[in-house]
């Protein structure tokens, strides 16, 4: 893996990250059982909303680059990290606190990816 793959791969899971992040703020800022014409194009063009497409759709365009480079069956699992960045991500902006098996899961994960990226 080449020092721009290792980069975009972390840089589109840490925007993927609080692209979860920014629609977990959508969901607690809208009322989803008001279904209106009105309250559709509030959410539309909510920042929460247009933020975490945003932080969706770079990555996408980072993956299908490095895939010029790079087999899926290699990048597709070191895609995980998402879930590595995700844990900090909420902790720091949503305050949420990851039990220790979830802890345990993600150090799990992060030792396929190790795998994986070796291999």
């Amino acid at each position: 893996m080449t020092t721009s793959q290792f980069l975009l791969i972390n840089l589109g899971a840490l925007l993927t990250a609080f692209g979860g992040v920014f629609l977990k703020k959508l969901s607690e800022n809208t009322n989803f059982s008001e279904v209106s014409i009105q309250s559709a194009f509030q959410i539309v063009i909510n920042p929460y909303l247009l933020a975490g497409v945003f932080c969706y759709v770079i990555p996408v365009l980072f993956w299908a680059y490095i895939l010029k480079t790079m087999e899926l069956t290699k990048l597709q699992p070191l895609l995980a990290v998402v879930y590595i960045y995700t844990i900090f991500v909420a902790y720091l902006f949503l305050g949420e606190q990851p039990s220790l098996i979830r802890l345990a899961g993600i150090a799990l994960i992060v030792l396929g990816v190790i795998v994986v990226g070796k291999s």
